[in-house]
C-alpha cells in the first residue's frame, strides 16, 4: 500500500537579524506578529523584512532547541505524579555561518565592540574602557525562514524577538576548507518601551 507523505519541510534557511532594537512599539504583549512587522517592516518577496540583515551563507543546518525543567506535583495517597509545573525553559539557535567577515564575528563573539569596519575590523574583545567592568555585548531580533524548495515561498518562520550571543567561539585556519564561524544564541523575555512584556519567541506556519 502506498503511503503519502504530507507536511515535509525541507530545503533553504535563512537567517536574519538585527541589532539593539529598542521595542518601541506599543502592542508585542496583545499582537505580537503585528507588533514584528511594526517595529522592523513587512516582508518582501515572501522571506527577507526591511529592517533585518541577511547573515548569508550557512554551513549546515540552523538548530532550534527548546528544552524546559519540570517540577513533579505529587500527593501522598496517589502513586502516580498529579501535575508538572514548569520549573524553567529554554530556547536556543545554533547555526555555523560560512562567511569569515568582521561583522558575522561580532555576531557570533558576545564580548567584541563594534568593529571600526564592518570587512576588515579591527574589533575589540573584552572592555573597551579604563575602569570598565564588563565587554558590550549586544542584544539581537532574530528570524529564522524556512523557504522550502520554491525560495520565494516561506513554509515556517521562527521569530525570536530578543537574544544574546551565548555560544563558544572558535575558528580554525586550515589550508583549506571553510573557516566556519560558529554561533549560538540565546532567547530572553524582553520588555517594550512601555513596559509590557515581550513574547521570547513564536513559531508561523505558511497557512497561518
Amino acid at each position: 500500500m502506498a503511503v503519502t507523505l504530507s507536511n515535509i519541510v525541507a530545503g533553504i534557511t535563512r537567517i536574519q537579524i538585527i541589532k539593539d532594537s529598542t521595542y518601541a512599539t506599543a502592542t508585542w504583549s496583545s499582537d505580537p506578529a503585528a507588533a514584528f512587522i511594526t517595529e522592523f517592516g513587512a516582508e518582501s518577496a515572501g522571506t527577507t523584512t526591511a529592517k533585518l540583515v541577511d547573515l548569508s551563507s550557512l554551513q549546515g543546518p540552523a538548530v532550534v532547541e527548546y528544552s524546559c525543567e519540570h517540577e513533579k506535583i505529587e500527593i501522598e495517597q496517589d502513586t502516580f505524579f498529579v501535575k508538572h509545573l514548569l520549573k524553567a525553559e529554554s530556547l536556543t539557535v545554533k547555526f555555523n555561518l560560512a562567511e569569515s567577515i568582521f561583522w558575522n564575528l561580532q555576531v557570533g563573539i558576545a564580548g567584541m565592540a563594534d568593529p571600526a569596519s564592518a570587512t576588515v575590523g579591527p574589533g575589540v574583545i573584552g572592555p573597551v574602557s579604563a575602569g570598565a567592568a564588563t565587554s558590550t555585548i549586544h542584544h539581537y531580533a532574530i528570524k529564522i525562514v524556512s523557504v522550502g524548495t520554491a525560495v520565494a515561498t516561506p513554509v515556517r518562520r521562527i521569530i525570536i524577538p530578543k537574544a544574546y550571543a551565548t555560544g563558544n567561539m572558535g575558528v580554525s585556519f586550515t589550508k583549506s576548507g571553510i573557516q566556519m564561524i560558529p554561533c549560538e544564541f540565546s532567547a530572553v523575555r524582553g520588555q517594550e518601551t512601555g513596559g509590557d512584556m515581550i513574547p521570547v519567541g513564536w513559531i508561523v506556519d505558511a497557512a497561518s
